[in-house]
């Protein structure tokens, strides 16, 4: 075990360069800045915004039978549906041609092509100051395409860890041949195991008894020898 930094720890056989070990060193969550985002995101956040613009707006003012809190309801799968334009107010068919007006705004002439063609054009976005080198920034792609590397998180302290694939492979599997705690399946069993969690939660739920414990609080001898009382309850 070798630790580079404060912050990262090379448990494998790959020598990693300054550049990568700064990299790491920024934590698994940071970002560094980019120019150019898949378009198909933009429009993935126009849809989202615009289905919950017609949703608030159709059942603006309406009683909910369903209710969103109720436990039976959290299990369900979320809904896709969208109430159609007919249904929406004159206010939010302008607010809904707005946002898809700007957004065409802000898009135009900023596509690109993506070396991927199955993933659809880039959209440019517009300069910024980097917040890493360019040494950083090859040392990102260097480490994304190393094969011979797994970079995980620590379970504690924050740390960076790179770890030999063969290893990290090894272990995952000493853990799931053990019978004793995992069974191999061949399907999704969310079916079956779903109804059977909702009604012991349910069950445990309605069995829960209320009751109320004395605080009992002793005299002290010089006020009442061996005497106690009871000031009043709490739960």
């Amino acid at each position: 075990m070798f630790t580079l930094s404060n912050f990262t720890m090379n448990l494998s056989e790959y020598t990693l360069s300054a550049p990568e070990i700064s990299v790491l060193d920024k934590g698994l969550t940071f970002i560094p800045t980019t120019r150019y985002v898949p378009f198909e995101r933009v429009l993935e956040c126009k849809k989202r915004n615009i289905r919950n613009i017609k949703l608030r707006d159709y059942f603006r003012g309406k009683s909910k039978d369903y209710d969103t809190t109720d436990f039976k309801n959290k299990f369900q799968a979320p809904s896709d549906w969208v109430p159609p334009t007919r249904a929406l107010s004159k206010a939010a068919i302008e607010a809904i041609t707005t946002l898809s007006a700007f957004t065409a705004s802000i898009t135009r002439d900023r596509l690109i092509a993506n070396s991927d063609p199955d993933r659809g054009p880039l959209l440019r976005l517009p300069a910024v100051k980097e917040n890493i080198t360019k040494t950083e920034a090859k040392a990102i792609t260097q480490l994304k395409n190393n094969k011979d590397i797994i970079v995980k998180p620590a379970d504690k302290g924050g740390a960076v860890c790179v770890l030999n694939p063969a290893l990290y492979e090894a272990e995952g599997l000493r853990q799931l041949l053990n019978t004793n705690y995992y069974t191999e399946i061949h399907s999704p069993l969310a079916n079956e195991t779903v109804p059977r969690i909702c009604s012991i939660i349910q069950e445990l739920a309605q069995a829960r008894s209320f009751y109320l414990l004395p605080k009992v609080q002793m005299a002290t001898p010089q006020h009442a020898r061996g005497q106690a009382h009871c000031s009043r309850l709490r739960l």
